[in-house]
């Protein structure tokens, strides 16, 4: 008969914050994935910007799992790793995105800039304020996936007047105090769950194969969007969330 395997959980205070430290390195990888995109975009290559955005998006999905997991807040509690993340997610989930509609021409002109200008500062707003995770885990306003908005408004080639009005519109609903789901969400958590992995591996294939992406697949692939905007305005409205959420979402 075979013994139970027992799992042995690290106990060692030195390897325990050498975990922990390693997931600050982990999420500090986004940065050189972020100058690489910086560098495609600057090379005309959208294809390939948008690849290293969405490698710098794999790692902002996972490190709060880790941290999480590993306890940074305990045995790396010098360091701010909440910080280190909005420094990293406002270049790579606004500033380059913005960056990257300008330098393609989605938007141009001093119109362009000016648009670029409030959807900015708006963004850089909504990392700031302190309610943009509210305790039962759920941002506050717009959560600035300026990536996602603009690697949409490429692919549909829509033109520059409504991706003006679009970015302008969102820009708008981040003071917009409706609260969006997030992983830390327990509302519908599992749904959600299912749904999002599903929809990583179609942005996967869509960043494969970009260009020639059918316009009926990009549209398809809409649904998650239109599923994250749906369920968080109706749960808003109704008021259910997580009410009885103790301390403050990672």
């Amino acid at each position: 008969m075979k013994r139970p395997r027992i799992r042995r959980e690290i106990t060692n205070p030195k390897l325990l914050t050498i975990r922990a430290w390693a997931v600050h390195v982990y999420t500090s990888l986004g940065l050189p994935f972020a100058l690489l995109a910086a560098l495609e975009i600057l090379r005309g290559n959208a294809q390939m910007a948008f690849v290293y955005l969405g490698i710098c998006n794999a790692i902002d999905t996972t490190d709060g799992t880790l941290a999480r997991a590993w306890k940074v807040n305990v045995w790396a509690a010098q360091f701010d790793g909440r910080k280190l993340d909005d420094i990293i997610d406002y270049i790579t989930y606004a500033f380059l995105p913005l960056l990257l509609a300008y330098r393609f021409e989605l938007i141009s002109g001093t119109a362009g800039l000016v648009t670029a200008f409030i959807v900015l500062i708006a963004a850089v707003y909504g990392f700031c304020q302190k309610v943009a995770k509210t305790v039962d885990g759920y941002f506050t306003g717009f959560p600035n996936y300026w990536n996602f908005v603009v690697f949409y408004l490429y692919l549909l080639k829509t033109p520059q007047w409504a991706n003006m009005i679009i970015l302008l519109t969102l820009a708008v609903l981040v003071f917009v105090p409706v609260k969006y789901l997030t992983f830390s969400s327990k509302v519908m958590r599992p749904l959600t769950t299912v749904v999002a992995s599903l929809y990583g591996g179609v942005l996967i294939v869509m960043l494969v194969l970009f260009d020639k992406i059918p316009l009926p697949w990009i549209l398809a692939s809409l649904i998650f969007p239109v599923y994250y905007f749906g369920v968080s305005v109706y749960l808003y409205l109704k008021g259910i969330t997580d009410h009885h959420s103790e301390g403050k979402a990672d």
